[in-house]
């Protein structure tokens, strides 16, 4: 699905009950860019102190495995305040996260 489909389906335009879409590494890490998932609080450098390096969030070898997968979840909730909590929201590699982006 389309991140347009994804934002019909969101405004109730459709229901879709549930979508599949399957990539490889290339197209999982804009994903992961613009949720803004493993960030890191230093820019990256050209610094070749590895220990400063090796403590980075965003390491591909790491969150980019052959076989990672990324699960969002949308709830109907009915009144709206009974959202779950967004931290219980969204699965990567079997891992929950938290999406700060989208909250």
């Amino acid at each position: 699905m389309t991140l347009n489909g994804l934002m019909i389906s969101a405004q109730a335009k459709i229901r879709v009950k549930m979508q599949f879409a399957f990539g490889h590494v290339e197209t999982s890490k804009p994903f992961y860019i613009a949720f803004g998932l493993f960030n890191d609080t230093e820019p990256l450098t050209k610094c070749r102190q590895f220990q400063k390096q090796e403590q980075r969030q965003f390491r591909t070898s790491h969150i980019l495995p052959f076989g990672a997968n990324l699960q969002l979840i949308l709830y109907e909730c009915e009144p709206p305040e009974q959202y779950l909590d967004p931290d219980e929201d969204h699965v990567l590699s079997t891992t929950r996260i938290t999406i700060s982006s989208c909250w």
